[in-house]
């Protein structure tokens, strides 16, 4: 027993005590002790008195509650502050010491970083690798949330960390080992408390305060300025709002002192055009069907632009291509006598027949019938093929009295004839592309002998017999031509194209070499065709428009009639912002002479001119509002059920208590976060709950549940302090542990943890 060990292997276990490393548990006045446990990131302090030796400021100080496990340390960090005393009862010189945990050690450096675009972890990670000495991370969890951009100038790692911890709902500290916990979820809770199983403990006390309860949350955000003056009445209000702070679909907002309503957003995008009429392109690309097999059926479009160094102009007219199908059909053909003397070739009196074949760019051909057998004479003949012309959806020559259907590029004409009384059409003759013929009629000289045919088929393998296949097909397009560049002003031409069957141009080459046979799939095609002149070349060349017009011509109305239309809208140009009622062509109109909205100073032609963002249906402008008087975004939420019950409370009235915050960062989306957050927060009486055990598993940032009758207490807490003290009491075999004194409240959660469950990064909020 003398060396604390028994029969049954039970121990009593002691206080230990170590400063500087050496065991002072004999110089301790331990029942003097105290500890301070404190939720989240303020530090826990330890007050303690010893004797018998001189300790020593910033010296390591830790206090055990039996042996040196970290399961049983009450408190571990380093001695702040040492105070020296003597004390007359006992004539002894003594030490009054109070201690801090690591957090303090912590905070030796200042963080200067950025962090764009880092997980939380990663940012942890990094922080106290560069900046702390001596810390672990261990127990930092893995795959925290991604924060889009964090900065910290100059600040404590400890304020770093609850920065963090804020932008993500997490919870942290340091544990007396120096290793630093980052987390999500808590701790286990701490075991119920119940008539039936009062686990020690005692002094039960529940407050309840009133004075924090909030049942509206009125939030100010982020802000724009009047661009004009407007009338008390005015129902749109031209605003500066680079960010997005309002909301397209309306809401309500603050300025010079009043409480406005609108029902949207206008304009908040950003784009515009140029004053005056800008050099797009005037004509179509010169396009058309070819061989091919690469692109699938359907119609293409083709447009170019103009591009200079600092943008390209608007598409200028489209050119669309029938892309599909196979070769045309070739008609039966007619034979005659030519008008020439037949000096050799067929033999007179001889049977014979013709026919033509079509060789069409990409390869493939289209194969006509045959003509009917003639009986030769000493004449020349003729096949009637019709004037070659050329098809004006794409430029392309065909023979229309030889073919039916689409046109398409004629690359190759073929004559096949027969020998004497034969069936094979031999090759007799062929000619590059189309043959211009007199009166639609091909006079051909017969020159070859039958003889000469099949030898020249044998010869060849028989390669000039009529073609058997492939049958041409037209699944490509080709472009032959592209309007010229303007003399100046321009550099290059950039040229379009849609996907099969689509609208939206995108960009197929810069400057191509023509002619361009286009096989590009569509998923190979670039960037959209542009929809603002951002070339800076107007055909007006450097006039002006001047102060007071009613019109402003622009190269583009597309986002002003996206914005206003007919009913007209708001125009921002060299700082002025315009008011007009109306779109005439290439041109804004109806701008007042004068007044609100009016073009006030000349602009020259080529300058930016852009849609104006604006509130409409505007309600509650009581006062005139001055240009440049700040529009505050605003948000009002309600809890219905706390006001019914506060107003049920106090026996009557509407139970509304407003509480106003205000962060000039936050977007509407990000004050509605803050708004619900507060309102989960404080929409409740504060409860305190307050009692004192010897319970270890009562520990700070834990759960408990209290259900009791005297005094009657029911409800779950979170335990917000601890106050250790008695920590030497010893009851004979075993172990008194020492009395904790314990605040706890019905505040479950911070109210970082609150915006991160209302941000869906778990669950929702309680």
């Amino acid at each position: 027993m003398r060396l604390n060990a028994a029969r049954l292997n039970y121990y009593e276990s002691l206080t230990v005590v170590d400063i500087g490393g050496t065991d002072r548990s004999r110089n301790v006045r331990i029942e003097g002790a105290s500890v301070q446990h404190v939720l989240n990131d303020a530090p826990d302090t330890a007050a303690v008195r010893v004797h018998g030796f001189v300790p020593v400021a910033g010296q390591p100080f830790a206090l055990y509650d039996g042996d040196r496990s970290s399961d049983l340390q009450l408190f571990g960090g380093r001695i702040l502050q040492t105070t020296v005393l003597y004390e007359s009862r006992k004539q002894n010189v003594a030490y009054d010491l109070e201690a801090i945990d690591p957090t303090w050690l912590l905070n030796r450096l200042r963080v200067l970083a950025a962090y764009p675009n880092w997980s939380a972890t990663s940012i942890i990670h990094d922080l106290i690798g560069r900046f702390t000495t001596g810390v672990t991370v261990v127990h930092v969890a893995a795959g925290l949330p991604i924060i889009d951009a964090i900065t910290f100038t100059n600040e404590t790692p400890a304020a770093c960390l609850t920065a963090i911890c804020e932008r993500i709902g997490a919870y942290w500290y340091l544990d007396y080992s120096n290793d630093l916990h980052v987390f999500l979820s808590e701790a286990p809770d701490a075991a119920p408390i119940t008539d039936a199983a009062p686990r020690g403990a005692s002094d039960l006390q529940l407050s309840e305060d009133l004075s924090q309860v909030v049942t509206r949350v009125i939030a100010r955000g982020g802000s724009g300025n009047a661009v004009v003056d407007l009338p008390a009445g005015a129902t749109e209000m031209p605003v500066t709002d680079e960010v997005g702070w309002f909301s397209a679909t309306g809401g309500v907002a603050e300025v010079a002192a009043q409480r406005i309503t609108y029902t949207g957003m206008r304009g908040w995008a950003g784009t515009g055009a140029l004053v005056g009429v800008g050099l797009a392109p005037t004509s179509a690309p010169v396009a058309a069907v070819t061989g091919g097999t690469l692109l699938p059926s359907g119609t293409y479009q083709y447009a170019i632009t103009f591009a200079n160094a600092s943008g390209e102009t608007l598409p200028g007219p489209v050119a669309s291509v029938p892309v599909g199908g196979s070769a045309p059909t070739l008609t039966k053909t007619s034979v005659r006598p030519g008008y020439y003397q037949d000096y050799q070739g067929k033999t007179a009196g001889g049977r014979y027949s013709w026919r033509i074949a079509l060789g069409y760019a990409g390869s493939g051909y289209s194969l006509g019938p045959p003509t009917d057998y003639v009986t030769t004479n000493d004449r020349e003949y003729e096949i009637f093929v019709g004037y070659p012309q050329r098809d004006p959806s794409n430029g392309y020559y065909y023979y229309p009295g030889l073919t039916t259907g689409a046109a398409g590029e004629v690359e190759m004409t073929y004559l096949y004839r027969t020998v004497d009384g034969g069936n094979i059409w031999y090759r007799e003759k062929f000619w590059s592309g189309v043959v211009n013929t007199a009166g639609g009629w091909l006079n051909t000289a017969n020159q070859m002998t039958d003889a000469d045919l099949l030898y020249e088929d044998s010869a060849n393998g028989g390669i000039f017999r009529y073609p058997t296949g492939p049958i041409a097909t037209f699944n490509a397009a080709k472009v032959t031509s592209l309007q010229t560049l303007p003399a100046t002003g321009f550099t290059s031409r950039k040229l379009y194209r849609t996907a099969a069957n689509g609208s939206q141009l995108k960009l197929r080459a810069v400057d191509p070499a023509l002619p361009l046979t286009d096989t590009a799939a569509d998923a190979t095609l670039g960037a959209n065709a542009p929809t603002t002149d951002t070339s800076g070349v107007v055909a007006s060349g450097s006039q002006t428009v001047a102060a007071g017009a009613t019109t402003i011509p622009i190269t583009d109305t597309a986002a002003f009639e996206a914005d206003g239309g007919a009913s007209g809208g708001w125009a921002n140009v060299g700082n002025l912002a315009i008011k007009y009622t109306g779109i005439t062509g290439a041109a804004l109109t109806g701008i007042p002479a004068a007044g609100v909205g009016a073009l006030t100073a000349a602009v020259r032609h080529g300058a930016v001119i852009l849609v104006q963002p604006r509130l409409i249906g505007v309600t509650g402008i009581i006062r005139a509002v001055v240009a440049g008087e700040s529009v505050t975004i605003r948000l009002e939420l309600d809890d219905a059920a706390a006001q019914t019950a506060f107003a049920a409370r106090l026996g009557g009235g509407d139970g509304i208590v407003e509480e106003v915050f205000s962060d000039s960062r936050m977007t509407l989306a990000e004050l509605a976060n803050y708004a619900k957050a507060l309102l989960l927060e404080r929409k409740d009486p504060r409860l305190t709950l307050r009692f004192v055990t010897r319970d270890v598993s009562v520990r700070v940032g834990r759960l408990i549940t209290v259900t009791t009758a005297q005094p009657p207490i029911s409800g779950t807490f979170r335990v917000q302090r601890i106050s250790f003290d008695e920590i030497a009491i010893t009851g004979g075999l075993g172990r008194t542990q020492p009395r904790r004194t314990v605040e706890a409240s019905n505040k479950l959660y911070t109210f970082a943890d609150l915006l991160r469950r209302l941000r869906g990064r778990e669950g929702g909020a309680a």
